[in-house]
């Protein structure tokens, strides 16, 4: 229990909402949250069988005492989403196997196919109940995340107590975080971004995490304007920081200067997900005075694996090296980028025909990512998804993410997905949605013309031919687009 027991030794601090009372912020010390974890985990099935344990819980204090009672209590964490549909909770709960679900009262757990646990979270363990089992031996598996559905339907990536340290240590190292840190956090507490990079982490540095209720830019805009809540490190998707500069510039100029003065503060901006449009990196950096967000690459299956450096030049468009613990090489001929290190997932739940199938011979991961590696500036860029951001159109090879950062400069675009729509005669057809200021619906309205614009930054066979503008672009939990679900909403033949 290498992660538990750093996070009993730091200190860290969380602070988050109330359930009961959303205008109240409860902060409580680590040391407290794991003796009441501790006493959490005394109500669950006996640490000498370990299996799957399911938990649902609003981003607080009860997700870590949930989180952290299933590891103490020698079982698997299931963390389930808040926001998803009986259907994709069932399957979850069927595909891991998870013989029961912590919930919290007030939430509807009810309609669950499995046993519901209600937390309790006023009783504290003993401090040396609590480190005798610190102390106690392990089981290997810690942690089921289920992907978001970009490269396929959901599948648990099985993560252990081992692969999950390394990944919190690759952070701090990166990053450089500390107890004098303050962290916001906003993100999904399913995925590996919310979960290891802007709260495990921190809070093993023993750093004070601050949670939101939700991922709200004028409750963030709040936070950074306040001199007595004001983080020191903001992590965020690219349609955040997108949010947050729409919402800055709709403020008057007294509550302007409080938020300049906040991002001024920042010690560091992380952008990562997905790749961050050129226009957004630029603003950002226009409104801190010079800092540019740092982007990172990782994924489910191996946490981070690279980033820009926290010191020294960060370049658009690149993601950087390597993570402390981790090796990078390009797969000849189809230049897939493959990573190895002690972060690395386990396997697939109960699909070893899938997992043997992602790992090469000689034990590489495979990412599924195209990517170019930079020798003069010694970082690595990502083309995109194999099977998603690499469009087959008319014989070439087209990188949907460059023709997304072309699209991003046109001065009323504000959102954009590139894609490839199966065609007869072309293979694929460079595909464009789009959401636009000023209501704009019509592609004609576009002042300047898209194609005109476009045929100055692109070749002819990599515009788009088909373009749709929106209002609203669909994404998941993250904040990502999925690229697979866009034909059937906007392509039916």
């Amino acid at each position: 229990m290498k992660l538990l027991k750093a996070l009993h030794a730091n200190r860290g601090v969380l602070s988050a909402p109330s359930l009961s009372a959303p205008y109240l912020q409860e902060t409580l010390p680590v040391a407290t949250l794991l003796r009441q974890a501790m006493a959490l985990s005394q109500r669950l099935p006996p640490p000498t069988s370990p299996r799957p344990i399911a938990f649902v819980a609003h981003r607080g204090l009860d997700y870590v005492r949930a989180q952290w009672a299933i590891w103490l209590a020698n079982h698997i964490a299931v963390p389930l989403a808040t926001h998803s549909a009986p259907p994709e909770l069932h399957h979850i709960l069927q595909d891991s196997g998870a013989s029961h679900v912590i919930g919290h009262p007030l939430m509807d757990t009810a309609s669950l196919p499995v046993p519901t646990i209600a937390y309790a979270t006023t009783h504290e363990a003993a401090e040396d109940d609590l480190l005798e089992r610190l102390d106690a031996a392990a089981a290997d598996d810690a942690m089921l995340l289920y992907t978001s559905g970009t490269t396929g339907a959901p599948k648990g990536v099985l993560a252990t107590h081992d692969s999950l340290f390394a990944q919190v240590q690759d952070v701090i190292r990166a990053w450089e975080m500390s107890d004098i840190d303050r962290v916001l956090h906003f993100l999904p507490l399913h995925h590996t971004h919310g979960i290891v990079n802007n709260l495990l982490a921190p809070l093993a540095a023993g750093a004070h995490v601050d949670g939101l209720a939700k991922a709200s830019p004028n409750d963030i805009w709040h936070r950074l304007s306040d001199p007595a809540t004001a983080p020191s490190v903001l992590m965020a998707v690219p349609s955040i920081y997108m949010l947050l500069l729409e919402t800055l510039d709709a403020m008057d100029a007294s509550s302007r200067a409080k938020a300049l003065a906040g991002v001024r503060q920042l010690r560091l901006a992380i952008s990562g997900s997905m790749a961050c449009p050129v226009s957004i990196l630029e603003r950002w950096k226009t409104i801190s005075d010079g800092h540019m967000l740092l982007e990172r690459y990782g994924m489910t299956e191996c946490g981070m694996a690279l980033g820009n450096p926290l010191h020294g030049d960060r370049h658009i468009g690149y993601v950087g090296q390597p993570f402390p613990s981790i090796r990078a090489r390009l797969a000849p001929e189809t230049s897939e980028l493959q990573v190895q290190g002690p972060t690395l997932f386990k396997e697939y739940w109960k699909r070893p025909v899938e997992t043997k199938k992602e790992w090469t011979d000689d034990g590489w991961f495979k990412t599924g990512d195209i990517a170019e590696y930079n020798a003069s500036i010694e970082s690595y860029r990502i083309v995109g998804r194999a099977s998603v951001d690499i469009i087959k159109s008319a014989g070439y090879k087209i990188s949907a993410l460059d023709v997304e950062q072309a699209v991003m400069e046109h001065p009323q675009i504000m959102e954009c997905a590139v894609y490839g729509v199966a065609d007869d005669t072309w293979g694929q057809i460079v595909t464009l949605v789009a959401r636009p200021s000023d209501a704009i619906s019509d592609v004609a309205k576009l002042s300047p013309p898209l194609d005109a614009f476009l045929s100055a930054r692109l070749a002819s066979y990599k515009r788009p031919r088909i373009v749709h503008l929106v209002p609203a672009i669909p994404k998941n939990a993250m904040g990502k687009i999925n690229k697979k679900e866009l034909p059937a909403l906007f392509d039916k033949a």
